[in-house]
């Protein structure tokens, strides 16, 4: 069951309440009982990933659709039999809905306006598709789609044996090890490249679905309405959902209550913010230049990721891999590098050599504090790590005096005067710079004299 269980009527939500008094809400309640704040649609029930396998049937399509053809299947005229407030915000939170929604359009738009507005060809040759194009016109390339033919059972009218499914899976095996850095680099572009798409084109059926069909959105947002306090704007277009007018007022009603005057903001939202905003031709990029299915810098390392370096044996922690330092690095991300080691904070880092610290009321406790704030922000994802303002109360209480030692109060200063973390190198430089000063803290402290106090 959904976690809006069986809707009922308004009654079934509202006490009894006592003889001569008016019944009362819970704590975090309104007057009426109802919530406040309406949970979201779970990611995995929205739209997007509503009909998506994570493989292609036998015609080729992706869609789980039954006996409906892909094309109807994406058709508002269906859509509309499948919306409601278990997989669409439209039916639930339609100030969410607004600005998941811009979000979705306007990286969409961006996407496709910075690669194919200016030189269609050339974006083909970033996106890393000439590339695989290329590589399946080759003689080990022909041989891949061979073996994918042969190992995709779709294709019944092939016989098979273990003779022809050991050459099949050979030639497989061997493309992906073979040049893997290269095609990793291309695949990536693609991923990248097509995850933006793809949310962009589900937003713009789901918005053209929902605005279009207001009784099957309302109808969702009467059944959210039955637990949740809506604004009253959008009380009043329930009344007649097909009023354009009162629709507009709704949604602008649920947007301030969702979204502005509530003071929450959605994380994706700086996505559009960064540190060095760059401009060219004067116009303002917020960081896309570098956001769409590749990275310049990427450029020219096949070679480094086909050997990269490793530290012994020891495998370094899942935490560290792929992770982003802030939820903007998910296009900004200019600065990854594909050759570099994850930093490992659970490791022992030498401590800056011949540096008398002063402490003062320093303590150990306060540095296991900084070590563990300084673990969660490397190991995290970028959702759950600590906020940046924890991090910065850290460095703040070490002594100014072992900083200017250190010759890192500048750099700790620069740091606290800041709103958000760092792009994704440079909050490993920071990093790996904090946990050399962790470590000479640390050989500090056990240095000092012990005065007993514990």
């Amino acid at each position: 069951m959904s976690y809006f269980g069986k809707m009922g009527g308004a009654a079934s939500w509202k006490g009894p309440g006592k003889k001569g008094k008016k019944a009362t809400g819970k704590k975090g309640t309104g007057p009426s009982g109802k919530k406040d704040w309406l949970r979201k649609v779970a990611w995995g029930d929205r739209l997007p990933k509503y009909f998506l396998r994570p493989y292609v049937d036998q015609t080729g399509s992706p869609f789980a659709g039954g006996s409906i053809e892909e094309k109807n299947l994406l058709s508002t005229s269906h859509l509309q039999t499948v919306l409601d407030e278990k997989c669409s915000e439209y039916c639930a939170r339609q100030g969410v809905a607004l600005s998941e929604g811009a979000a979705n359009l306007e990286a969409g738009a961006a996407l496709l306006g910075y690669h194919f507005v200016k030189d269609p060809k050339a974006a083909i040759q970033k996106l890393g598709i000439q590339e695989l194009l290329d590589e399946f016109d080759s003689t080990e390339g022909k041989k891949f789609l061979e073996a994918c033919r042969y190992l995709n059972t779709s294709n019944e009218d092939l016989e098979r044996n273990q003779d022809a499914t050991s050459q099949a899976v050979k030639r497989y095996l061997r493309f992906f090890m073979s040049q893997e850095g290269k095609k990793e680099l291309c695949f990536k572009k693609l991923a990248r490249f097509a995850a933006r798409l793809y949310l962009f084109a589900f937003e713009g059926l789901e918005a053209i679905t929902a605005i279009n069909h207001p009784r099957v959105m309302a109808a969702g947002v009467q059944r959210v309405g039955t637990e949740y306090n809506l604004p009253s704007s959008s009380r009043t277009w329930l009344k007649k959902p097909d009023d354009q007018e009162a629709m507009l007022w709704s949604f602008v009603s649920a947007f301030h209550q969702q979204k502005v005057d509530s003071g929450k903001k959605r994380a994706a939202s700086s996505l559009f913010e960064d540190w060095d905003e760059p401009v060219e031709d004067g116009h303002w990029t917020g960081g896309y230049a570098n956001a769409w299915g590749y990275d310049d810098d990427e450029e020219g390392q096949e070679e480094e990721r086909e050997a990269p370096k490793g530290v012994g044996n020891k495998r370094p922690r899942r935490g560290n891999i792929g992770k982003s330092a802030h939820p903007k690095d998910a296009l900004a991300s200019d600065e990854e590098d594909t050759a570099a080691e994850p930093i490992d904070l659970q490791s022992s880092p030498e401590p800056v050599p011949e540096v008398e610290l002063e402490l003062g009321d320093y303590s150990m406790e306060a540095l296991e504090k900084l070590k563990t704030c300084l673990d969660e922000v490397a190991n995290k994802d970028a959702r759950e790590r600590p906020p940046v303002s924890v991090l910065q109360e850290d460095l703040k209480a070490v002594p100014t005096s072992a900083l200017r030692s250190l010759d890192l109060e500048v750099t700790v200063k620069a740091f606290c005067d800041k709103t958000r973390y760092p792009k994704t190198e440079n909050l490993q430089k920071l990093l790996a710079v904090l946990q050399k000063m962790a470590a000479s803290l640390e050989e500090a402290l056990k240095a000092k004299p012990d005065t007993g106090d514990k």
